[in-house]
């Protein structure tokens, strides 16, 4: 078994107790711990978003810190870490694991076997690492290392330093933020400074700065201090080993230009990165150093991305109106062998019912005061005289008209008016995640008929090929969280209409009427779309050629018809900001 040890000497042995932990091995299925008190003070719980234990040992310290990784069937690592004066020794299980403890005179043995019941014996359950998260301030993120240069203190301290050696002190200001460094061979010189009410944290990156040193995470809470050379030349000259990265939210595809990036950035001119799309994974080979930076940096980004959700409404207004006003109207007599228009009566006494065009026509003769039996004047279609413009929509009209012995005039005015206000209100939701587009559809499909002819020995042969053009509403929505919580939003609503009707070679023709707009607003805020608006007038005279045109008079021989059709879509879109 090929062990990898990463040591430190402990410092400030004033501080911690006299007990020591001397070993901490993996043998025969069991944990090893050998120290020197007479009884220890231990908890065990399991560990937080791994499968794996987590042993505490109180007012003991380690003799050294190592990071032991093991090849079993059970056990998959050894950490040891030291907080003040308690011990900490993490466990990483491959399963679920249960466990049995024997104290014996110097040693604790923790013998480990795997449990059927994926619960260890303290009753608290394994967490799969699928489901490796934990709440933080409402949002979902890993439960990752944690970056000791990024959680230094922020409080402010006062240093004054005078030709000091410059491992004193980072030793001093490692102690007080309760981290362990290990330093390099080239790690050397003196240092002078003094710092009044200075955050903790850029006293200690000041400290490296000043004489050009760099610090590298190496374990969970151990600093590797070098030059850059020396962490150059090392990450040159190291053993290159191979990890598979295994991604839950982000594509290993789109993570591959972005390791490389800050491998080729940090000199790291070794390291290769594959995609294995089938497991979304990343197979990385690098430094034992650069692969952990790069699993760091692949759990900052491979977080659980937010969601927004969409509700929009569409608000389709009709606003139509149209005036049609018409004019009907015949004249029919005769006296003294002249006549003008005609009727046709259906009475015995009727001269000329069926005849047309030319011949003498007359109103019943006899006529004493009644007027019954007898038909109206022949419309001027029909060969009588008069005007036949009626409204092209007949809502109301008047009639009148003037009847003598000899002589019939009948008149209607008819008109028309419509007025329209209509709303088609449509009210989707949907959630879509951060920086991803959602589509909202609308849409009729109306099918046409595309034929083509093909000539063969004289005979045409006509083929079709049926087909649907979409017709509709298409909304487009594609938000953006940004850092301070508000919402970015790319916003395209299209309009799509027909225009025509199809001819039988080409599909029907369209009218689009399309918007493109980004927007940004606060979480659960509203905005309005407007203007896409289809506006449609006609207006037409009929009427009788000179005539129609005298003024006032011409309205006895003309119609007149007027029509708008105005439609407008109203978009209004509300996102919210879903809270895992």
């Amino acid at each position: 078994m090929n062990t990898i040890f990463f040591m430190i000497s402990l410092f400030l042995s004033d501080v911690y107790s006299s007990e020591i932990i001397n070993d901490v091995q993996w043998k025969d299925n069991s944990i090893v711990i050998t120290h020197s008190a007479e009884r220890m003070k231990y908890s065990i719980k399991n560990l937080q978003g791994l499968s794996g234990i987590e042993i505490s040992i109180s007012d003991m310290n380690f003799k050294v810190l190592r990071e032991q990784p093991v090849v079993s069937d059970i056990v998959k690592r050894i950490k040891t870490f030291q907080y003040a004066d308690v011990a900490k020794i993490e466990v990483e299980t491959l399963k679920a694991v249960s466990y049995d403890v024997v104290e014996n005179k110097g040693k604790l043995i923790i013998k480990l076997y795997p449990s059927k019941t994926g619960e260890i014996n303290n009753n608290m359950k394994i967490i799969s690492p699928k489901k490796e998260v934990i709440k933080n301030k409402g949002n979902t993120a890993y439960v990752e290392k944690k970056n000791i240069m990024e959680r230094l203190p922020k409080y402010r301290i006062d240093i004054d330093y005078s030709e000091a050696d410059v491992r004193e002190v980072l030793t001093q200001l490692a102690a007080r933020a309760s981290i362990n460094v290990v330093f390099s061979n080239d790690v050397t010189g003196n240092i002078s400074l003094s710092l009044k009410s200075t955050p903790f944290d850029e006293v200690f990156k000041t400290v490296l700065d000043i004489r050009g040193l760099v610090a590298q995470q190496i374990a969970d809470n151990v600093l590797k201090i070098s030059t850059t050379q020396s962490l150059f030349d090392e990450q040159k000259n190291s053993y290159l080993q191979t990890k598979v990265i295994f991604l839950n939210y982000v594509k290993a595809s789109d993570l591959k230009a972005q390791i490389e990036s800050v491998a080729q950035a940090e000199g790291r001119v070794s390291s290769k990165c594959n995609v294995d799309d089938t497991n979304n994974a990343l197979i990385v080979t690098d430094t034992p150093m650069g692969l952990e930076t790069t699993e760091m940096l692949v759990k900052k980004l491979d977080r659980i991305p937010k969601q927004v959700l969409i509700e929009a409404k569409l608000v389709e207004v009709n606003l139509n109106s149209g005036l049609d006003t018409g004019i009907q109207w015949s004249v029919s007599g005769n006296k003294n062998g002249n006549y003008v228009g005609a009727n046709s009566a259906q009475s015995d006494g009727a001269i000329g019912t069926n005849a047309q065009w030319g011949n003498q026509k007359s109103i019943t003769p006899g006529y004493s005061g009644s007027y019954t039996g007898v038909g109206a004047n022949l419309t001027a279609q029909t060969g009588g005289t008069g005007v036949e413009l009626p409204a092209s929509t007949i809502y109301g009209a008047f009639r009148f008209g003037r009847i003598t012995s000899n002589f019939m005039f009948d008149a209607i005015i008819s008109a028309a008016e419509q007025k329209g206000n209509a709303k088609v209100l449509s009210n989707p939701k949907i959630a879509t995640l951060n920086n991803k587009t959602a589509t909202i559809l609308i849409t009729d499909q109306t099918p046409y008929d595309q034929q083509t002819a093909t000539i063969s020995n004289g005979q045409t042969t006509i083929s079709h090929n049926y087909s649907n053009v979409d017709t509709g509403i298409t909304l487009e929505v594609t938000p953006t969280i940004t850092s301070d919580g508000q919402i970015t939003m790319h916003v395209v609503p299209e309009v799509k209409q027909l225009s025509g009707q199809p001819n039988g070679i080409a599909p029907p023709p369209t009218a689009t009427r399309k918007s493109d707009t980004n927007v940004i607003v606060q979480d659960g805020e509203t905005i309005v779309i407007g203007g896409l608006i289809h506006d449609y007038e006609q207006e037409y005279e009929y009427k009788v050629p000179l005539l129609g045109d005298i003024p006032l008079l011409g309205y006895l021989f003309k119609k007149t018809s007027k029509e708008r059709q105005r439609m407008e879509l109203l978009i209004f879109v509300t996102p919210k900001i879903i809270e895992s």
